[in-house]
């Protein structure tokens, strides 16, 4: 699972075949498509320190209008 701020939550499987987000307004994990799988991975690792930080490109969730007040 990798975590994305406070915004988003993501997972990848232990074979890297399937990867998916967490949908807080539904509350459950949404499939995403294999584009993302690689994005998914970068973060992972880099999470683990294993890379060096780099930009991530992840679906991510859309603010409410008037700034959630």
């Amino acid at each position: 699972v990798l975590r994305v701020g406070r915004a988003s939550l993501f997972y990848l499987s232990l074979d890297g075949a399937q990867a998916g987000v967490w949908n807080a307004d539904g509350k459950r994990w949404e499939a995403l498509d294999n584009d993302y799988r690689a994005s998914i991975k970068k973060g992972l690792r880099v999470a683990r320190e294993i890379s060096a930080p780099a930009v991530l490109v992840l679906p991510m969730p859309v603010a409410a209008a008037g700034g959630g007040k």
